[in-house]
């Protein structure tokens, strides 16, 4: 396990705040990469006259800021300040606590509640932690970068199989295409010969009409026989069209379910890459430390302060829900969707929400519709989740706040006008 180890003989804690060039050598990546984003430290770095190399990776620029961050002088002084102006209602919360137990009871509450960058900054650097104090602080950090990894690789594994379905169903929907045209081709060369039959047809009646008044039994036997010729060849001709009209209506029927199968595909996929987009929103909000391009993208939950109940879920991810709702300052409410609350308590819990939100995979089918039904009638916000993760409930705020802000527009240009 690594982790950072007090020195043998300890100095006596100093009365003041640690600065980032006095902090142990081992905490500046942690302090770096967590408390600063990228555009963050590149940005500082220019206004002391550092300019990276054109064709420095983000990795070689970063490690030189860690190797540097240890050594007072212009550059330090201008990251401390960035992080103590970044983070300056952490410090003065951290200011709160006189000693180690307070410190650590200030750090638990914040990992608990996902708020990692702030409250990290002001541990490290007050005068009451200690040594392991920092190192707890720096294997919680750790341990949650490790997670966020696997969090992101567990959405592009879904984006991926998504997108792969989705090529799938393309290549399908081209080779029906391909074979509809082919047989609408020979269709339209069928309907020609039913229409050189049927003028065919039309001058042989004639012909008949002719041979009424031919006396030769001989000639009438011969166009007779012709005409019956012409008859089969004209009954073959429409079988065959019949046919190939059947075979056109039955491709068609196929090409439409592929088309209602790639449009479903694509709808996955959307949903997909939303939740994958909400979940690093929130991710970059937990640990990200500043506000970069991605994040103008997709930017993250504020919920006002709205009340959101969740029907159904797991119970081992709730608390998780829990704190991302929290974090994006609203109140959390749950309901187990039938299995161990009752009924009663589900309209308790609907009444007194804002907006409802239930996945359609881990809920009875009952308390679903309860939900759905109650919020119809009472004009609330319900957005059914594709799954009970966390990224479709990040998918589902981010759509939920999103709508109602829009609405909330409408209402308020309607009124203008």
């Amino acid at each position: 396990m690594c982790v950072l180890r007090a020195d043998p003989a300890p100095p006596a804690a100093p009365r003041k705040r640690l600065r980032l060039w006095q902090l142990t050598p081992g905490l500046h990546c942690a302090v770096l990469g967590t408390c600063l984003s990228f555009a963050d430290l590149v940005k500082t770095g220019r206004k002391a006259g550092i300019v990276p190399e054109p064709d420095a990776t983000d990795y070689e620029i970063h490690a030189w800021f860690v190797q540097h961050a240890g050594e007072p002088g212009p550059l330090t002084r201008l990251l401390h300040k960035r992080l103590d102006r970044a983070w300056r209602a952490a410090v003065e919360a951290a200011r709160a606590a006189r000693d180690e137990a307070a410190l650590a009871a200030f750090w638990s509450r914040a990992v608990a509640s996902g708020d990692i960058p702030g409250p990290f900054w002001a541990v490290v650097t007050h005068p009451a932690a200690t040594d392991d104090l920092r190192a707890e602080a720096y294997g919680d950090v750790h341990m949650l970068s490790h997670r966020m990894g696997s969090a992101n690789r567990d959405a592009s594994k879904r984006l991926r199989a998504a997108e792969a379905e989705r090529d799938a169903l393309s290549g399908r929907l081209a080779d029906a295409t391909r074979r509809l045209d082919r047989h609408a081709r020979e269709n339209g060369a069928l309907e020609d010969r039913l229409r050189n039959a049927e003028a065919g047809a039309a001058a042989l009646a004639g012909a008949e009409a002719r041979l009424r008044g031919f006396e030769s039994g001989a000639v009438y036997r011969r166009l007779r026989s012709e005409r019956d010729a012409a008859r089969a060849a004209l009954d073959e001709a429409r079988h065959a069209r019949d046919a190939g009209a059947r075979r056109n209506q039955s491709l068609e029927r196929a090409l439409a379910a592929l088309r209602r199968d790639k449009d479903a595909a694509a709808a996955r996929l959307g949903e997909a890459e939303s939740e994958c987009a909400a979940l690093e929103a929130v991710l970059r909000a937990g640990i990200g430390g500043g506000a970069g391009v991605a994040e103008a993208e997709t930017p993250a939950i504020d919920l006002s302060g709205r009340r959101v109940a969740y029907v159904g879920g797991r119970d081992a991810a709730i608390r998780h829900f829990r704190a991302l709702v929290e974090r994006a300052n609203g109140q959390f409410a749950h309901h187990d969707g039938g299995l161990e609350d009752g009924a009663q308590r589900l309209d308790r819990v609907l009444t007194q929400a804002d907006l409802v939100l239930c996945p359609v995979d881990c809920v009875s089918h009952g308390a679903c519709l309860r939900a759905k039904t109650f919020c119809k009638r009472t004009a609330k916000t319900f957005v059914p989740l594709r799954s009970a993760s966390l990224s479709s409930l990040a998918a589902g705020l981010h759509r939920a706040v999103g709508g109602e802000n829009a609405a909330a527009g409408e209402r308020a240009g309607s009124a203008r006008h």
